[in-house]
């Protein structure tokens, strides 16, 4: 007789700590779930926004000692400044005046001595 009360104390006190801890499951479950979203939309929301900047000192200079860029038509494959879809600065003085957001990327068009002046 008494394990039969026992066990229906037991089984009452159970479901007792069940009940408590659901509010607690649904906060954890939230608070990870928001968590992974936030890190997931910055993840993506910074690779999305990256833009890629070239310096070809080939080019003309249209826009001397400033920071916009002297092409935005730039075409890295064929490096001429038409056709494309990229912005070009013809100096690296021209570069160091813009800011530049995070995850920018910044390439140089190699030239080699003597090929162009």
């Amino acid at each position: 007789m008494f394990t039969k009360y026992d066990s229906k104390i037991r089984g009452a006190n159970e479901r007792e700590r069940e009940r408590e801890n659901k509010p607690l499951r649904g906060f954890v479950k939230f608070f990870f779930s928001f968590v992974l979203f936030v890190t997931l939309f910055f993840t993506a929301h910074s690779s999305v926004y990256a833009t890629s900047y070239y310096v070809d000192s080939v080019i003309t200079d249209t826009n001397p000692a400033s920071a916009t860029p002297d092409f935005t038509t730039y075409n890295p494959t064929t490096f001429e400044t038409t056709g494309g879809s990229n912005s070009v600065y013809k100096t690296i003085a021209d570069v160091n005046l813009k800011s530049f957001g995070a995850g920018d990327n910044i390439y140089f068009e190699e030239v080699k001595h003597g090929e162009n002046n």
